[in-house]
């Protein structure tokens, strides 16, 4: 089955209980006016590592949208699915909704151009070894998410954060599938994540915060 897949929607565990107990936050994020003094409240700290290659697993409609809204926020990214198709349909995803921008008027075509040339695209999860954060966005279906934790726990860095997109699973069972569970957390991006400024973090049971910490920053980096 496809990565970027969407079929039907799948009842299964909520984690209503964890967001009431354990969400870390949930922002509206503004442009720059609004955007400068939350960046402050979030600075980088003692003992925070810089991070700046960031990547998302699942290149359909939400995964290409998710690595957008990074690009757009000045990250590099790297944008993963099964095979070389299905990463160039999310990558043309991606050049078409900026196309969209452009020509309404949300984008210079140039700002356009360079948000594009950061994200990049394979079909090989082994690509992701120096990320610091990368993000799941496959369908709903739990054996798939764990499959996918358990190969990007086998691939990334002992000190990369795994997160999910989900909103319908427990982050702390995902992180079950992983030998950090102390570095699995839940980003859920409101749909479509490259136009909605909503992200919801969510930390699960084992989730340590100062793992998570320096990532509160990733929604707030908007350029514009």
């Amino acid at each position: 089955a496809a990565l970027s897949a969407s079929p039907k929607w799948k009842n299964g565990p909520t984690v209503c209980d964890e967001v009431a107990t354990k969400c870390t936050g949930v922002w509206l994020m503004r442009a720059r006016s609004y955007t400068i003094p939350i960046m402050t409240q979030h600075r980088t700290t003692p003992g925070d590592r810089p991070f700046e290659r960031l990547a998302v697993v699942g290149a359909g409609n939400m995964g290409s949208g998710i690595a957008q809204k990074m690009a757009t926020e000045g990250f590099s990214v790297t944008l993963v699915d099964l095979d070389d198709e299905k990463v160039a349909r999310g990558l043309g995803i991606i050049e078409k909704t900026l196309n969209d921008g452009v020509e309404r008027g949300i984008f210079a075509a140039a700002d356009a151009a360079a948000i594009r040339a950061r994200v990049t695209g394979t079909a090989r999860f082994e690509d992701l070894g120096n990320v610091d954060l990368v993000v799941e966005a496959v369908f709903e279906d739990m054996a798939i998410k764990k499959t996918v934790f358990r190969r990007l726990d086998a691939v990334c860095r002992p000190d990369a954060i795994l997160a999910t997109n989900t909103p319908s699973y427990a982050v702390t069972e995902l992180a079950s599938a992983t030998t950090r569970p102390e570095r699995v957390l839940g980003l859920h991006y409101f749909y479509h994540p490259a136009k909605n400024r909503l992200v919801e973090v969510v930390s699960g049971q084992a989730t340590d915060p100062a793992a998570y910490r320096p990532y509160l920053r990733v929604p707030f980096r908007i350029p514009s």
